[in-house]
């Protein structure tokens, strides 16, 4: 009687188990992915490396981009690599099907421009340190290779907590702390020319048609898989939460133009509504004054609200 007794007041312990789970597995992702807040660099516009000074006029209605020719470094004894291969040059590969002359001109800008980033690159000394061996251009195409060929489990809102627990360390074990470390120096490090580089590879990458690329392909579904993560899921939300602002608009900026995409192929599976984070973020975007290209981010975001009508609301 006694057993019995203790039996039926004791409280039962599956969901506390399940808590405590839950409570560590978000502690190793904040601790390894997140970091701290106060630790990131704030964005400061003199930093502007000297390769991202120079401006040119781009095509017509989109943003001028800064001229980024490669900046030699000298390189010590201890810290030197072996001089790498440039990147293969666009004309060098066949164009993709329904490529445009325009389309051809952008992604020789863009080529150029990204093997002029990879070159500035390799010549600063935190990126030395890391000692890659094929280079950063080696190094980017095969880091993002390992996350798109490993899509985050998209959990929306109001899902699985044990999905979104895993969800929040889904980089971490995905790349490692070398490569997030990598990735992190990066984004802390070159503010200055971010907005630039981000142009130039989502027009090298998803713009219609993709231009050829001999390292790394990404297709839409890989990408819409990641934009539905940051934008839709609570541990998506968490890491924006923990960048700086400039950071966290140009994510949220890219994952929608993503998600645009993904409706225009009939490929947006988890059904997301664009205008509900364009409108929200249209107005933090305005508000902004620290985008370079903030009159372009605009002029997509207007054109999602002609493209994507809300009904209206009636009248009480």
């Amino acid at each position: 009687m006694t057993t019995s007794h203790r039996s039926r007041e004791s409280p039962p312990r599956q969901p506390v188990l399940l808590l405590i789970v839950l409570l560590l597995l978000l502690g190793v992702a904040a601790f390894f992915l997140l970091g701290r807040k106060g630790d990131r660099k704030a964005i400061d516009t003199a930093e502007v490396p000297p390769a991202a000074t120079g401006m040119h006029a781009g095509r017509v209605g989109e943003p001028e981009r800064p001229e980024l020719p490669a900046v030699p470094a000298e390189q010590s004894p201890a810290t030197a690599l072996p001089p790498q291969p440039p990147p293969s040059p666009p004309q060098d590969l066949p164009d993709a099907p329904g490529t445009t002359p325009e389309k051809r001109d952008r992604c020789l800008e863009a080529g150029k421009a990204i093997a002029a980033m990879y070159d500035y690159l390799d010549g600063q000394p935190y990126i030395r340190e890391y000692r890659l061996p094929s280079g950063i251009a080696g190094e980017l195409p095969a880091l993002f290779g390992r996350l798109l060929a490993t899509p985050p489990e998209v959990s929306l809102a109001g899902g699985d907590p044990l999905a979104t627990a895993r969800a929040m360390v889904h980089l971490f074990q995905v790349l490692g702390p070398t490569d997030i470390g990598l990735l992190q120096s990066l984004l802390t490090k070159e503010t200055g020319r971010l907005e630039f580089d981000l142009d130039n590879l989502y027009a090298w990458h998803l713009q219609p048609p993709s231009c050829p690329d001999p390292t790394l392909t990404v297709s839409p579904r890989q990408a819409y898989e990641y934009a539905a993560f940051f934008l839709a899921t609570p541990a998506g939300n968490a890491y924006l939460a923990r960048r700086d602002g400039r950071l966290n608009l140009l994510a949220r900026y890219y994952c929608l133009r993503i998600v645009d995409l993904a409706n225009d192929l009939a490929i947006n599976r988890y059904g997301i509504d664009i205008m509900k984070y364009a409108t929200p973020l249209r107005k933090e975007i305005e508000q902004s004054a620290t985008l370079q290209f903030q009159a372009e981010y605009l002029r997509i975001l207007d054109g999602f609200a002609t493209k994507y009508p809300q009904p209206a609301t009636a009248m009480p």
